[in-house]
C-alpha cells in the first residue's frame, strides 16, 4: 500500500501538480514515533523518577 501511495506521489511529481518535497508518504508507525519523540505538547509535563532502592536484606543468623 505504501509502495502504491509512493508511485502516485511520484507520478504527481513528475506531471507537475506537486513539487518534490512537497509531499511525504509515511508510515503510521513513523508518525506515532514522531509523536512520542515530540512529547506531550500542550499539556501536563509528568515527572519521571528513578525508584528509590531497597536496603540489602539482613543476613540470616548462622548457629
Amino acid at each position: 500500500c505504501k509502495v502504491m501511495l509512493t508511485d502516485g506521489l511520484n507520478a504527481a511529481v513528475q506531471d507537475g501538480k506537486k513539487a518534490e518535497g512537497e509531499v511525504e508518504v509515511v508510515d503510521v508507525a513513523q508518525m506515532l514515533l514522531a509523536a512520542v519523540r515530540r512529547g506531550n505538547e500542550g499539556g501536563e509535563r509528568v515527572e519521571v523518577s528513578e525508584p528509590e532502592p531497597q536496603p540489602d536484606p539482613e543476613p540470616a543468623p548462622t548457629a
